[in-house]
């Protein structure tokens, strides 16, 4: 059976870059917020918590397992993005997965958000104040803050570069 690898963290910590790093060494990825959007237009919700609450608190895992499809001749597959413990429970429940935290400063997070300049993104800061409140305050209320204490099987402190970030997973993970 392959590994499934969900990686964890607030917005700016270097999850997506570790999604398609691992892509491109073979793993198949997967992007929740993508099926939370997709979920919301589907079922005409305005919130996250609205269609948590209409539709279960695991609906992005249950959308996600079913694209997933066999695996095959992929070294794994990566899912980021989480940001609710019923999430993590489904793919437990259900496949030997591995969950990672990646752990990065919120004034680091807003810092390379805004040099990004994520250009055409919605949830683009304005401000850190905004940001904070905004982005970190409403993930933990959804429960990423549970997912990183009570659910992690890899912890990384993300505050250096984006190679050395790479390099370390490369080394948890024991791909080249």
């Amino acid at each position: 059976r392959k590994m499934i690898y969900i990686i964890v963290g607030q917005s700016g910590s270097g999850k997506t870059s570790a999604r398609l790093h691992l892509e491109g060494r073979g793993f198949q990825g997967f992007e929740a917020s993508s099926y939370v959007k997709g979920a919301m237009k589907k079922y005409g919700v305005k919130s996250v918590e609205e269609l948590l609450m209409q539709q279960g608190r695991d609906i992005s895992a249950r959308l996600i397992h079913e694209d997933m499809g066999v695996v095959g001749d992929k070294n794994g597959i990566v899912i980021t993005g989480f940001r609710v413990p019923e999430e993590i429970e489904y793919f437990r429940n259900r496949f030997e997965t591995k969950v990672m935290g990646l752990y990065t400063n919120p004034l680091t997070s807003f810092v390379r958000i805004i040099s990004e300049r994520r250009s055409g993104r919605s949830d683009n800061p304005e401000n850190f104040e905004k940001f904070f409140r905004g982005k970190i305050c409403g993930d933990n209320l959804l429960g990423l803050s549970k997912i990183m204490r009570d659910y992690l099987d890899i912890f990384l402190v993300n505050e250096g570069s984006l190679d050395k970030l790479l390099k370390d997973i490369d080394v948890i993970i024991g791909v080249s």
